[in-house]
C-alpha cells in the first residue's frame, strides 16, 4: 500500500495505521424478546443498538448504515470463553496467536466485503446435510465435531 503526499510517496505498513477502536457509540438500551422455537416461551433481554456508517466509492456515507444489536445477556461470559477456547484450541488468545482449530470461511462478508472469517453453526443447508454456504470445498468432516461441541454449549 502506498501513501501519496505532496512531497513523496512512502510505503505504509500495518504499524502505520491507528489501532482498532472498540465500538462504544451505542444508542439507549432496548428490550428484545427471544424464543428458541415458535412454540417455546419468550425471554426478554436487554440489547444495545448501534450503527456503523458505510463508506465507499459508490455509497452515500450519510445514509448507508449497517444497523446491529449487541446482546450482552445472550450467552454467559463463561460459555463465550468455552466457545472461543474450542475455536482457538487454547484458552489464552495470546498463545493461540490468531490460529483456529479449523479453517474459517474466507468469502467476502455481505456487510463490509472483507473476508468473513466465520463458520455457520446451524442453517437450513446444514440441516439438509449440505455445506453451509454451497461451497463444495467446505471441510464438513472437520467442522462436524466442532459444531456439535459448540451446539452442546449453546443449547
Amino acid at each position: 500500500c502506498l501513501a501519496n503526499t505532496s512531497t513523496n510517496t512512502q510505503r505504509l505498513s500495518p504499524s502505520d495505521l491507528p489501532l482498532p477502536k472498540l465500538f462504544d457509540d451505542f444508542e439507549p438500551p432496548v428490550n428484545v424478546s427471544l424464543s428458541k422455537h415458535s412454540d417455546t416461551p419468550t425471554t426478554t433481554i436487554t440489547a444495545l443498538p448501534g450503527s456503523i456508517r458505510q463508506q465507499g466509492k459508490h455509497l452515500d456515507s450519510s445514509t448507508d448504515v449497517s444497523k446491529f444489536l449487541v446482546l450482552p445477556e445472550f450467552l454467559p461470559s463463561t460459555v463465550v470463553t468455552q466457545l472461543l477456547t474450542l475455536l482457538r484450541g487454547h484458552e489464552d488468545a495470546t498463545i493461540a496467536n490468531g490460529h483456529t482449530t479449523i479453517t474459517l470461511d474466507q468469502d467476502p462478508d455481505s456487510v463490509d466485503g472483507m473476508t468473513s472469517q466465520e463458520i455457520f453453526l446451524d442453517n437450513d443447508a446444514l440441516r439438509r446435510g449440505e455445506t453451509s454456504k454451497s461451497d463444495p470445498k467446505e471441510d464438513m468432516e472437520g467442522r462436524r465435531d466442532l459444531r456439535a461441541q459448540m451446539k452442546e454449549l449453546t443449547d
